[in-house]
């Protein structure tokens, strides 16, 4: 099955009893994707950049809103982080998914989006909202202009947007290497390299153990 970080590490901690256990119940095989989430806004408010926008929050506490995916999704958590870094009032408006939250932030009933990239980009490009930080390790290629929020005075706001591929527990180790060597072989190729590029996202190859190691990380 494809797993992320919203399935596997966020999602079953944010009920009182998980159906399952994202690492016990599992065997990691190997990553497919890393994405950055990034904050985008609408173009009519002034704010232009994070610290702008913190200063803006703190002096109108109450009066931004950010669209996300709903309740527990990257976009909540990602916004959850920046609020608990900076110690801003944000308020919460959760939809099914975020590609819902776009037109009423471009038509002003939404200050602020916070999305994965790949998701983001079409609204970036066509100028209708504008991009203001990366919640990323590095800036996006994609967006080079864009810094991520660590530039931006808060090192805690980063995620590892992971998606992945795992089997059912107990996958025999020689399984294992097989899908693991076949999952590498198919994120080298060039069609899929270009595919990933255009929308902002990194392949991300790695053995088996040290996918299972980092969402043992994240959980």
């Amino acid at each position: 099955v494809l797993s992320s970080l919203s399935a596997y590490a966020i999602g079953p901690r944010l009920v009182r009893t998980s159906p399952y256990d994202p690492v016990n119940d599992f065997t990691a095989i190997g990553g497919v994707a890393l994405t950055p989430t990034v904050l985008t806004v609408n173009l009519a408010i002034a704010p232009r950049t994070v610290k702008e926008l913190i200063a803006y929050a703190r002096a109108n506490p109450g009066t931004l809103n950010y669209g996300s995916s709903g309740v527990g999704s990257i976009g909540h958590i990602s916004a959850e982080l920046l609020r608990a870094a900076s110690g801003v009032d944000l308020v919460h408006i959760p939809y099914k998914s975020a590609a819902f939250a776009y037109p009423d932030m471009m038509s002003g009933n939404v200050t602020m989006v916070f999305d994965a990239l790949p998701s983001a980009i079409q609204y970036i490009r066509t100028g209708k909202v504008r991009p203001v930080a990366m919640m990323s390790d590095q800036r996006s290629p994609l967006l080079p202009d864009v810094p991520t929020f660590a530039e931006s005075g808060y090192p805690g706001v980063t995620l590892r947007l992971w998606v992945g591929l795992h089997g059912p527990a107990g996958l025999p180790p020689a399984v294992v290497q097989r899908l693991n060597d076949a999952l590498a072989k198919a994120l080298v190729a060039p069609d899929l390299r270009e595919r990933y590029a255009s929308v902002g996202a990194d392949p991300l190859p790695m053995p088996a153990r040290e996918f299972a190691a980092m969402v043992r990380e994240d959980v």
